[in-house]
């Protein structure tokens, strides 16, 4: 497991239980959603907020996730 991304992703989650804001010192912004214009956080070597992808994409990737949990798959 990454160590940096792991401490990362820890500050974001304690700084959202504890201010009800993931954003901190030392972060990257983590923008609030918004249906227009989105922004979402992508999470790997960088950690950044990029434009979300298009609606239609999600409802596919919702879909297909819906159709293995009906079939068990994990």
């Amino acid at each position: 497991m990454d160590t940096k991304l792991a401490a990362t992703m820890s500050s974001y989650w304690v700084n959202f239980i504890t201010k009800g804001d993931p954003n901190g010192s030392g972060l990257p912004n983590w923008p609030q959603y918004r249906d227009m214009n989105s922004k979402v956080m992508v999470l790997g070597n960088t950690v950044q907020a990029e434009a979300a992808p298009p609606v239609d994409k999600l409802k596919f990737y919702a879909a297909a996730y819906q159709r293995l949990l009906r079939l068990g798959g994990n």
